[in-house]
């Protein structure tokens, strides 16, 4: 597990430090995929997407998980958060296996994305094939703000493909449209919105009922933040919702589900 002490961290605006993680996360993306392949291009919408929407998320992250606030950075708090999901998912092992690691794994890595036919082979390959050095590991732990951050960016995007994978869509490996990106950004902010009143795994549960419903990503998301305009619509989502609920507790009382269905509304 890698230790933070001794990491600096800056006094950068988060406009600042988000246009340096970007142009970082830009150079690694290349290189773990290939310069200017279709693959890196794809790598670095996808995080780049990340970064925009964990930067917004700011408050919201700091007011849930305060257990969080000290690593001080929403990408990296955004981050840890993402991990608990890809758990939950059952993606990853508590405490292994960070984004940053990760990334740093794809960086020392002889295989590329591309090589695998989905992420989540490509995840398993970092996670059981890879080893880091004492000299990698170091390097790992002394990282300024900005370049830990564009690990750990590049990371949470590879563990996201691989949660997506894990609700039966359809991702094409790592070759995504940039409006699937979008909304797979949006949702992953959402459960990072969420998680401190509802568990990772309940939020996995919540996510895969919906889908199994016919419901859209976007449908989810437009019920968590109020923006449906289709109260039909709205009634399937907080039903699929409902149901995940009772097959993870038969026993929950009516009043139980109106107090987590109240912690659903993001605005």
């Amino acid at each position: 597990m890698l230790l933070f002490m001794g990491l600096n961290m800056s006094n950068l605006s988060v406009s600042d430090l988000g246009n340096a993680i970007r142009d970082s996360a830009t150079s690694l993306c290349n290189r773990i995929a290939g310069p200017a392949t279709e693959i890196a291009k794809t790598m670095i919408n996808g995080t780049t997407t990340i970064v925009n929407a964990l930067e917004k998320a700011l408050p919201i992250i700091t007011a849930v998980r305060p257990d969080l606030a000290r690593l001080c950075n929403t990408i990296i708090a955004g981050g840890r958060i993402i991990s608990e999901l890809a758990e939950a998912f059952g993606l990853k092992e508590k405490d292994k296996d960070i984004p940053e690691e990760m990334a740093m794994k794809a960086e020392v890595s002889t295989k590329k994305p591309q090589d695998f036919d989905t992420a989540q082979a490509y995840i398993k390959h970092l996670q059981e094939d890879i080893s880091l050095s004492e000299e990698n590991q170091e390097r790992l732990n002394n990282m300024d703000e900005k370049e830990r951050s564009a690990y750990c960016a590049t990371g949470t995007y590879l563990y996201t493909q691989g949660v997506i994978e894990s609700l039966g869509l359809d991702t094409k490996g790592f070759s995504n449209s940039e409006k699937l990106i979008a909304t797979i950004a949006q949702i992953i902010v959402d459960g990072v919105c969420l998680i401190g009143p509802i568990l990772p795994e309940e939020y996995a549960k919540y996510l895969k009922h919906g889908l199994a419903a016919g419901l859209t990503l976007q449908a989810f998301s437009d019920y968590l933040h109020n923006q449906s305009h289709d109260i039909s619509l709205d009634k399937k989502v907080q039903d699929a919702i409902i149901g995940a609920m009772k097959e993870n507790n038969p026993n929950i009382s009516d009043q139980d589900i109106e107090t987590k269905l109240s912690s659903f509304n993001l605005e």
